[in-house]
């Protein structure tokens, strides 16, 4: 086996995916403190126009289910900051799993709108462009997320080297 010492450290393109799981938490605790107070501030409950809350048929599900797989991301995540910095052999597959998990949860996410729209009618329809396009930006930012850094973490001599505890 090659001599893979010169590798080993949280350095190079490991970089990026320390700095990504320590901020992927920020996120996450906005977008639950946001479905929070949409649900129990009563903006998922309002009927709406196409200027100002979104309320469609089955958004307040949607809210809880988005809310609780959030703050299973947010533990996931957490547990992997863990095992990132104190550089655990099972840090890979998990990373790996968080990345496919989250790609997954936002084309699901992509497709429940995607529902909403299509059953809209008129100025609520038209409403939903803006968030269509937006989600559609993210759903290829997680992707593509998704395939490269799992690629990475599976072929990078860095990784081998570093996650050996």
């Amino acid at each position: 086996m090659a001599d893979l010492s010169k590798w080993k450290g949280l350095g190079g393109w490991l970089i990026p995916v320390g700095l990504g799981l320590c901020l992927s938490p920020i996120n996450r605790f906005y977008v639950i403190f946001r479905d929070v107070t949409l649900l129990f501030g009563g903006g998922a409950g309002l009927p709406a126009d196409s200027y100002t809350a979104v309320h469609f048929a089955g958004y307040t599900g949607f809210l809880i289910f988005e809310a609780v797989c959030e703050m299973v991301f947010l533990a996931v995540n957490i547990w992997l900051l863990f095992l990132f910095f104190k550089e655990r052999r099972t840090f890979p597959r998990p990373y790996i799993f968080l990345l496919l998990a989250s790609a997954s949860f936002v084309l699901l996410k992509y497709g429940f709108l995607l529902h909403a729209f299509w059953t809209a009618s008129g100025a609520f329809r038209n409403g939903l462009d803006d968030a269509m396009s937006d989600q559609e930006v993210n759903v290829f930012r997680a992707v593509l997320s998704a395939i490269f850094w799992g690629l990475y973490i599976t072929k990078s001599k860095r990784v081998k080297a570093t996650f050996v505890n």
